[in-house]
């Protein structure tokens, strides 16, 4: 199969656009931000308006399954899966494209046939296939061996070793001739202040020297 990299931050339209032009079998977006939680919740619901059923594979750090099979899942008239990382991601496709090819697989029941047990791709942790929480029973809980906790104190702490006392407790506020610029610099990012922080970014063509 063929994968078509829109790039980050594409508005809804550039996906569908992409997606009737190349008659997509599968959509995929990752969100690293919380706030691109709500964007993928509204694409899905513009994808049903737009009449799109096909599976659409949700990741990224700021996605959770729970998120995904039970918020996502009840906006979309399709199928989601949760792409933990982008080998489960090529899983999901190397099991999908036959199963297509072998007309066993529906938009809206999933894998048919003799791919029906790849249905196990669509369960989060602690969520069954259909997107629900499951929870334990009370008889599940009793059932379970209580772990008793080790408060003693590790014998391999030699008592006879000072204590490090700190230059002081709590809050201080330090004004500029007590700060060595110099030192703290070293503990900077530099790349993350100067192009994330302050968006400051390399100009095409400047040498990194000059930047």
């Amino acid at each position: 199969y063929k994968v078509i990299n829109l790039g980050i931050k594409q508005p809804v339209e550039n996906i569908i656009q992409a997606y009737r032009e190349s008659n997509a079998d599968c959509i995929a977006m990752s969100g690293l931000l919380v706030k691109s939680t709500a964007f993928m919740k509204d694409n899905l619901e513009t994808f049903n308006q737009e009449g799109i059923t096909v599976p659409v594979i949700l990741g990224g750090a700021a996605l959770t399954p729970k998120f995904v099979y039970e918020d996502c899942q009840k906006t979309y008239k399709g199928k989601v899966v949760y792409g933990k990382d982008a080998f489960a991601d090529l899983h999901f496709m190397d099991k999908l494209m036959p199963s297509k090819h072998s007309n066993q697989w529906n938009d809206f029941d999933r894998f048919l046939g003799d791919f029906a047990e790849e249905n196990h791709l669509f369960k989060g942790r602690n969520f069954d296939e259909s997107g629900e929480d499951v929870k334990q029973t009370s008889s599940q809980y009793k059932n379970q061996e209580k772990t008793e906790i080790d408060t003693r104190r590790s014998e391999a702490v030699d008592p006879n070793i000072e204590r490090p006392t700190p230059p002081f407790w709590g809050t201080k506020i330090m004004s500029p001739d007590e700060l060595n610029l110099d030192e703290i610099l070293w503990y900077l990012d530099l790349q993350a202040l100067f192009a994330g922080q302050w968006q400051f970014r390399k100009p095409q063509g400047q040498p990194r020297e000059e930047y």
